[in-house]
């Protein structure tokens, strides 16, 4: 008959979570006795037979990086809210009705959740029943049965690997009563004497720290990186053109998908010898890249001599929201006499990696209002370096922010999501 008329997609319902949204679930998870009359339905007409009866509603399970909600399926409402505390999440699905105890297909309420330090935990409803660590850090899962075993948990990690996982029995429900026994009170006594005699030696005034350390002084950007990465090892300079084709799109305009950075690092050791076998580590949130990833040195010169400088360009992923901007860089060495030793220092990433300046709007979904006491400070002053770093990669800020800066400035994040 042809086609006559095209409808617009309309939204239902809206929810903001506070969080970039990693997955989404249909099912019944709480505990409800509607939602556990449910379980008996097939998967496949869950949604079908919730719109014919009416009494039973789906819920929508969603998982963030650091939270967990359970929203109503037909209004968006929240039921449940989990802050999720051990690492960020990285996939989850529901177990099946016929391996959580059921004979018949559809959903039995618990449902797996995998993190970012490889472990599985398993939720019924919205309470821990059962943890165990997997070999790799899922970004798939399923449950499954193979032969007569039910229960198999089939992980896939980012690089394409297949793993089938077993996580062993119930858990017992009853407690393990311990085997009491009677205290030793000289054996107790022995090593409360050992204790204080440690706190007396931690405390003592006369204790000599070591003087020979190796110092890592982090340099900040205050513009979005151009510069060239001349003087660098093989493998960084036949990656950095790559991602700088990304970051310009190929009209050095700083528009394709990623943002460039180069934080510089200042290596000095303050012992009168060198120290050896230096190794530099650098953790970031997912949304970066980092080129190089990982630095060796032979050496770093004692107090006597300049600090040695290494560069590292991080590119933003400008699809990602991070959930952070903080990274951890870790060195590795061997001191003058031989000693392993490591020591670590916090990096905070500028704010302009994520999002960049915006004339405020009148209908924001989300607002930051700055109350103080003492006198009120122009926006365009505290967010000055901000402000300064967008000027000199060639955008005209005045103008965008228009005449009311100074009371009213907006963000606009580069990730296309809403997180108010």
């Amino acid at each position: 008959n042809g086609l006559r008329s095209i409808r617009s997609a309309m939204v239902e319902w809206s929810m903001h979570i506070g969080e970039p949204c990693r997955q989404i679930l249909e099912g019944h998870f709480s505990s409800s006795p509607a939602a556990s009359d449910n379980n008996n339905r097939s998967s496949n007409n869950l949604h079908n037979d919730t719109r014919r009866s009416g009494s039973v509603q789906s819920e929508l399970l969603v998982l963030c990086d650091k939270s967990l909600f359970l929203l109503k399926g037909e209004t968006g409402g929240v039921i449940q809210q989990r802050r999720l505390e051990r690492a960020d999440a990285s996939c989850m699905c529901i177990v099946p009705a016929s391996v959580g105890g059921r004979e018949s297909g559809g959903s039995s309420g618990n449902f797996l959740l995998a993190g970012q330090d490889a472990t599985v935990q398993v939720y019924s409803g919205f309470n821990l029943v059962w943890a165990a660590k997997v070999p790799t850090v899922p970004v798939q899962m399923a449950v499954t049965s193979f032969g007569n075993q039910k229960g198999l948990i089939v992980c896939m990690d980012d690089s394409g690997g297949l793993s089938i996982n077993y996580m062993g029995t119930r858990p017992p429900m009853n407690s393990v009563m311990k085997q009491v026994r009677d205290l030793d009170y000289d054996q107790v006594e022995t090593e409360h004497r050992a204790l204080l005699q440690v706190i007396r030696d931690s405390q003592n005034e006369n204790k000599v720290e070591q003087t020979d350390k190796l110092h890592i002084r982090p340099q900040y950007p205050k513009s979005i990186e151009n510069e060239s990465p001349a003087g660098v090892s093989l493998p960084t300079a036949a990656l950095v053109p790559l991602f700088n084709n990304l970051v310009n799109n190929g009209n050095n305009n700083n528009e394709g998908p990623y943002v460039k950075i180069l934080v510089r690092l200042y290596l000095s050791y303050s012992g009168e010898k060198p120290a050896t076998q230096v190794s530099l580590t650098i953790d970031t949130p997912g949304a970066f890249h980092i080129v190089p990833k990982n630095i060796i040195l032979s050496k770093v010169a004692g107090v006597k001599n300049t600090p040695l400088m290494v560069k590292v360009f991080f590119y933003a992923t400008k699809n990602n929201l991070p959930s952070v901007l903080d990274a951890v860089v870790t060195a590795s060495y061997v001191s003058h006499n031989g000693e392993p030793r490591v020591t670590s220092i916090p990096l905070n990433l500028p704010m302009f990696v994520a999002c960049k300046p915006k004339a405020p709007v009148k209908a924001a979904h989300c607002k930051v209002i700055l109350d103080t006491e003492f006198a009120a400070q122009p926006l365009t002053e505290v967010f000055g370096d901000f402000l300064f770093a967008y000027q000199q990669s060639g955008m005209d800020v005045a103008e965008v922010l228009g005449n009311n800066a100074a009371q009213a400035l907006g963000f606009q994040l580069f990730a296309p999501v809403d997180a108010n």
